[in-house]
């Protein structure tokens, strides 16, 4: 059985098995969001193992899938405690027997340093809108992408929101 955090409540995930619910655990929860949302970006990404960078990743579900279908994947996000939940569930995935290619980093993406070897994909998902400075945010995604590599973005699209759903997400923020 595949344990995985509790992300609706960070307080309460500091020990993935202290707490039986998570909305991770139930399949059809998983098919109505996070895991359509997981389907599709591992379709973006293709078939073959590919090293990922995954910016935003919050309590790191989406790495967590990515790192499950093969790919060799680093996520990062600047909330420590979301890293954490990230950490703890991937090793509580681990501690069940999953082989993961899977390292999660507090992190601000302008600040991250190139590598010796580039990423083949860089995934933005639902983080984009978070992150300062589009025009910079494209430079340092080229800096860092491979020659031919991808770069997959799911987010808002504020242009097709209406009036008041636009105005409740900017409250959000």
């Amino acid at each position: 059985m595949r344990r995985i955090a509790d992300v609706r409540n960070p307080d309460r995930s500091r020990d993935p098995d202290e707490h039986v619910w998570s909305q991770w655990r139930s399949p059809a929860l998983m098919r109505l969001g996070p895991g359509r949302i997981a389907a599709f970006v591992t379709e973006s990404i293709g078939p073959s193992p590919a090293r990922v960078l995954e910016v935003g990743c919050g309590s790191g579900y989406l790495a967590l899938e990515l790192a499950r279908a093969g790919h060799r994947v680093t996520a990062l996000d600047p909330d420590d405690e979301y890293v954490e939940i990230g950490r703890r569930t991937a090793h509580v995935a681990r501690e069940a027997g999953e082989r993961l290619d899977l390292t999660y980093h507090v992190a601000d993406f302008h600040a991250v340093e190139r590598e010796d070897e580039p990423y083949e994909v860089l995934v933005f998902n639902l983080s984009l809108h978070h992150i300062p400075d589009l025009p910079q945010v494209m430079r340092r995604t080229t800096s860092l992408l491979a020659p031919g590599g991808r770069v997959v973005v799911n987010d808002f699209a504020y242009d097709l929101l209406d009036a008041r759903t636009a105005a409740w997400l900017s409250d959000l923020e």
